[in-house]
Formats: structure tokens, sequence, C-alpha cells
């Protein structure tokens, strides 16, 4: 067993989703989440599962919005970011192979390796089944780093396909 990537993924998930957001020091935070669900389509609702006891609770506290960065499996299969990942330090400035991306209209830096970007407000962070457990709405959503019209019941099956 000498590196991650040969490794079984169900031995060593990788995330479903990496999420980023503000600090109250004002660093961008970047925590992966190793389930990610749609509560509901119209408003579009997404929770995200953390292990219990992580850096979830203390960091989100007074959080007011938050992106869910959608990986491609390439990123995923990086044994330098899945190390990282693991060893529990929620500064992205020091993540290896990551490049923050901001748009004029995103509050918080979002991932410019990742395809989709879903931005969440109205989070709510609860504890459930040994998880930390966290919800927000989806305000927008960029594919391929363009903004994606709302307008619409959003079908997440359209930006989630093809993945692990």
């Amino acid at each position: 067993m000498s590196n991650l990537s040969s490794l079984d993924p169900a031995f060593y998930p990788t995330p479903a989703a990496l999420v980023t957001f503000n600090s109250p020091q004002g660093k961008t935070c970047l925590l992966p989440s190793p389930w990610m669900g749609v509560v509901w389509c119209s408003p579009p609702l997404l929770t995200l599962a953390f292990r219990h006891g992580c850096a979830t609770r203390p960091l989100m506290q007074g959080v007011s919005r938050f992106v869910v960065n959608l990986p491609p499996d390439s990123l995923l299969d990086s044994s330098p970011l899945i190390t990282w990942l693991m060893t529990k330090n929620p500064d992205m400035e020091c993540a290896p192979e990551l490049t923050p991306w901001h748009d004029r209209s995103l509050e918080i830096t979002a991932i410019d390796e990742c395809p989709v970007q879903l931005v969440c407000d109205q989070p709510v962070l609860n504890s459930r089944y040994g998880q930390d457990v966290l919800s927000g709405r989806v305000v927008a959503l960029y594919a391929d780093k363009s903004p994606v019209s709302m307008a619409e019941a959003l079908d997440f099956g359209r930006y989630t396909s093809g993945r692990r």
C-alpha cells in the first residue's frame, strides 16, 4: 500500500463535494463532505454530511453562505490532495492542486478545478446519527464558470451525473 490512489475507495472514500466558506477570521476554509443529497428541488435545498467531531461545527458557526464545489474524478484521484484532505487542515490556501476562483457575484471563493459550484445560503447545522449535517438553500449555480439560470426548477441530476 504505497500510495492512496491505488487503494479501494471503499476503504478510503473520496468526497462527494468540497465545501468552501469564509471563516470568522476571513480565511477561505475547505471541508470535504463524503455525502451530499438533494432535499428539495423547488426551492432547491441541499444537505451535506460531515463526520461528527471534525472541524465543521466550530468553523461554520455564524457562516451565512457556503459553496458546494463538485470535483471531477480526475481531481479526486490525486494522492497529494486526498492526503491533505485527511490532515484536517481547513485552510484552502494550503491545499495542493487547487486554485481559488472568484466571480464578481460570488461572495465566497470557489475551486477553479471543479466544473460545478452551487452557492448556498440559510445554512442550518445539526447533528444526526453520528454526523454533522449541513443544509442550505441553493441561490446560484455555476457550470464551467458560467452562471446557470435558476428561473426553473433545478435538475440536480444534470450537474451531478458521471460522478462516483
